[in-house]
């Protein structure tokens, strides 16, 4: 049972892409990562054309490397600064409060509450928590999020105390 000691805090905001880019990267697991993904991406395409036997070669070959992870970087960006506008578009501002009771998670399109046994994980990151209730879905609560550092360190507080019980 949460002690009654701990206390309520409410938040509200819309996600900015920056924001939603560090969720995103928190929620995804490491491999998907650049540093991961562009040495396999290298190796793949060392592998599909051949190592050359003349070092000379090799200019070509990392010059078609070099367009290939630009491309794959910027349909990256482009991806994600389109699900980031559908996002917002659908979710819009977030507001609700977290309490002994659990999250209360307000949109303009939605409702709902969530008990504090159904979150699973919370997770920090630089100026991020995330509230996990599915392995890769979390309740996202950026910094902006909150009035002041204070609020913000309580809230952080709060939250891990209620999910540890």
């Amino acid at each position: 049972m949460n002690q009654p000691s701990t206390p309520s805090f409410a938040f509200a905001g819309t996600l900015t892409l920056e924001e939603f880019g560090r969720v995103q990267k928190t929620i995804l697991p490491v491999w998907t990562r650049w540093y991961v993904t562009t040495p396999l991406q290298a190796i793949v395409l060392f592998c599909v054309t051949g190592l050359p036997k003349e070092p000379s070669t090799w200019l070509y070959d990392l010059g078609a490397l070099a367009v290939v992870l630009i491309a794959v970087q910027l349909t990256i960006r482009r991806a994600r600064m389109r699900t980031w506008k559908q996002s917002v578009q659908i979710v819009g501002r977030v507001h609700g409060a977290i309490t002994p009771d659990g999250i209360d998670w307000v949109t303009d399109r939605s409702t709902s509450r969530y008990e504090w046994a159904k979150v699973i994980a919370v997770k920090q990151a630089d100026g991020l928590t995330l509230a996990f209730y599915a392995p890769r879905c979390a309740f996202y609560f950026p910094r902006s999020f909150f009035d002041s550092d204070e609020t913000w360190t309580g809230f952080n507080l709060a939250i891990a105390a209620y999910v540890a019980k």
